[in-house]
């Protein structure tokens, strides 16, 4: 019952990201880099997700830290349930046009 809990609770989150993504309002940290990976990359967006996750559990593990089944369901499933929603949705992020921080500022300053 706990797996199925985890695994929900991390598709509500990959469902969360997806909306601040496709409401273009900004990316979180660990979002931005995934997205700069895709954009520079043949990889999609859930795919860069995914390689992020498992490169850093491979770091964890070599830097011998405890894990949890929990970590790497999140490290396996969340990206590829980005994936997913997009593929079903027809949603591509990498054509997001993401502003930076100057050209905000830029608006602001202007109104």
């Amino acid at each position: 019952m706990q797996w199925l809990q985890i695994a929900a609770g991390l598709a509500v989150f990959a469902f969360g990201v997806h909306l601040t993504i496709y409401a273009n309002i900004g990316l979180a940290p660990w979002d931005c880099l995934g997205m700069g990976i895709a954009k520079h990359t043949p990889l999609n967006y859930g795919l860069s997700m995914t390689a992020m996750s498992v490169v850093i559990l491979i770091i964890d593990l070599l830097l011998c830290e405890r894990i949890g089944y929990g970590t790497i369901i999140d490290a396996l499933l969340t990206g590829n349930v980005m994936r997913l929603v997009y593929s079903l949705i027809r949603f591509e992020p990498r054509a997001v046009r993401h502003r930076d921080v100057v050209e905000v500022s830029r608006e602001l300053v202007v109104k």
